[in-house]
């Protein structure tokens, strides 16, 4: 039975995997599942934790599914309860949660049968308690980490996620998917205000589905951060 790190690259996992490091843990394999819409900084910060483990001896893996996220939201015939089909499963969010679901499923192929590590932190009770399968280990909570301590850590280790000049973490309250459909309206507005690229890329994924960001849409959200310039 191996030892595998569930690796994500946002805080709580990134302050897990280091001090799983720092204490010596057993640690076998660190896998991370790519969904290919994270931002640039989780970006950055996987690849620097992927050479720090290489660099001790530690295999680093990235998966993915079968099909890409973009093929599943916008492309693969979905049919839908009313016998009707729609083009895939569009935004990825609230009771539509096609994207965890996909992560989750193929994590727990991979890991199935080994000792899995995964970062929940020690406010996030709701997470840790829900039935799971197999061996599931959370560090965080053993240590009574908080994600704000968890946050703390990565900005004490010189971590701080830097996207256009900004801490990812001063402008949203999680870095997950930056398309994802449960953002509020606080880190949309900072999307729309100070990271243009990624708002844009919302604009063109809003393009692709009849399903409305938010049940407003991209283009009805940008209206309104508009108007609140002036």
């Amino acid at each position: 039975m191996r030892h595998i790190v569930q690796f994500s690259g946002g805080k709580d996992s990134t302050a897990m995997l280091n001090l799983m490091i720092e204490k010596g843990m057993p640690i076998d394999e660190v896998v991370f599942f790519d969904t290919t819409w994270e931002f640039d900084a989780v970006y950055e910060n996987i690849k620097q934790h992927k050479m720090k483990c290489e660099t001790l001896g530690i295999k680093f893996t990235t998966i993915k599914s079968e099909h890409t996220f973009d093929y599943l939201a916008f492309e693969k015939d979905v049919r839908k309860r009313d016998g009707t089909h729609q083009k895939g499963y569009s935004w990825c969010g609230g009771l539509a949660r096609w994207g965890t679901s996909e992560k989750i499923r193929n994590l727990e192929k991979y890991c199935r049968g080994n000792i899995e590590y995964i970062g929940f932190a020690h406010d996030e009770q709701q997470r840790i308690v829900k039935k799971r399968k197999g061996i599931k280990v959370f560090p965080l909570n053993d240590w009574e980490m908080t994600e704000a301590d968890a946050l703390n850590h990565c900005y004490k280790n010189g971590i701080e996620y830097i996207e256009e000049g900004f801490r990812l973490y001063d402008l949203l309250d999680r870095a997950s998917c930056f398309c994802c459909g449960n953002k509020n309206l606080k880190e949309l507005r900072n999307m729309y205000n100070h990271l243009p690229d990624y708002w844009d890329r919302l604009k063109s994924m809003q393009c692709r589905t009849s399903r409305l960001y938010r049940k407003v849409g991209i283009h009805q959200l940008e209206h309104r951060f508009e108007k609140e310039l002036y």
